[in-house]
């Protein structure tokens, strides 16, 4: 899994947030001025941040900074949300605050991911991107810590309900963001097992759907994948990874990828893309889709096997090749699994 362990600027951070509390104690909107902290409630606020951002893993939240945020500063507006995302998403990596804000009494009266959930869904034009951003950062720390893992692991489809869309956003880092999410969803997905939470048909489904969405957008094909209109290679690698570890060994998922068109986006991406670790993850997820026609292939191979052990003769397998062209997507086939009595040709 991957984690976005690194800090921000807690002084920044703090003087960002004391100035959207401004903006929101002057806000003329029905009841959004109280949400906004006073000022015998800020020195809360500082508490969360040193704690998320300081060095002491064992430093614990007070039970009135808890209350801050489930009372007020989780209720500001979308566009006033990121700082406090971006406190929560350290804090998420605290075995403390992540017990308890993953606890069922804490969430009883005010339950975290739902309430994020419903506040940052939407699209690019009605989510700023650093509110998508830090959403997508704390969702995918849940997963760092057990208690948190299980948590999101519950509501999952609700979270990934909330951030569809989220590869239409053309800034780089929320884009890697997402696809970081997907990732770890995939991979907790496997290692839970069959009863997992996120083996639901519902969760699968949407997993795949965001990871084809992804690879079917410019961000995918367009080298050099490096800024904020083409995205970045690394969030291409982790949605492939994302879609190849949800695939491998479940035949019953490839006909919904196929669907997606899963295959063809990952052709594209294979023959456009210029680098080397996303080409070859690009054609390994190829293969999943590949194994089957091969299958036919490799039943006619061993049909000459059988009529050249009868025959008292035998193919020399260095002396013979394969090859394979999909024109569709211009790229090479997987041959590799195309095999004559074991051996590759």
């Amino acid at each position: 899994m991957v984690f976005f362990e690194t800090p921000g600027k807690p002084d920044a951070i703090e003087k960002k947030a004391l100035e959207f509390n401004e903006a929101v104690r002057g806000s003329m909107e029905d009841g959004v001025s109280d949400r906004a902290m006073s000022d015998a409630e800020v020195p809360l606020l500082k508490e969360l941040i040193a704690i998320a951002f300081g060095k002491d893993n064992l430093a614990r939240p007070s039970p009135e900074a808890y209350t801050l945020l489930s009372s007020k500063l989780l209720h500001w507006p979308t566009p006033q949300l990121f700082p406090i995302l971006d406190v929560i998403r350290m804090l998420a990596l605290n075995a403390y605050a992540a017990k308890h804000l993953s606890s069922s009494a804490a969430n009883a009266s005010f339950n975290l991911l739902l309430s994020l959930a419903a506040s940052t869904a939407g699209p690019p034009d009605k989510v700023p991107a650093p509110t998508r951003l830090m959403a997508l950062r704390l969702y995918t720390n849940c997963f760092r810590n057990t208690d948190m893992r299980s948590y999101i692991a519950q509501h999952c489809g609700e979270v990934l309900a909330s951030v569809q869309g989220s590869a239409g956003f053309s800034n780089a880092q929320v884009q890697l963001a997402y696809a970081s999410l997907l990732l770890n969803i995939a991979v907790h997905s496997r290692d839970a097992g069959t009863e997992a939470t996120l083996n639901t048909p519902d969760v699968v489904q949407a997993v795949l759907s965001g990871g084809a969405e992804f690879l079917h957008t410019p961000a995918a094909t367009t080298p050099p994948l490096a800024d904020s209109k083409g995205g970045s290679e690394d969030a291409v690698l982790r949605v492939l990874c994302a879609l190849g570890t949800l695939l491998v060994d479940k035949d019953e998922r490839l006909s919904l990828a196929r669907e997606l068109r899963v295959p063809e986006a990952a052709g594209a991406v294979a023959g456009a893309h210029g680098g080397v670790k996303v080409k070859e993850c690009a054609q390994q997820l190829l293969a999943l889709f590949a194994h089957d026609e091969y299958r036919a292939h490799n039943k006619l191979l061993e049909r000459v096997a059988e009529f050249a052990e009868w025959a008292g003769m035998d193919l020399c397998v260095l002396k013979c090749e394969a090859t394979g062209y999909n024109f569709r997507s211009k790229s090479e086939m997987p041959i590799a699994l195309i095999k004559y009595r074991g051996q590759q040709l």
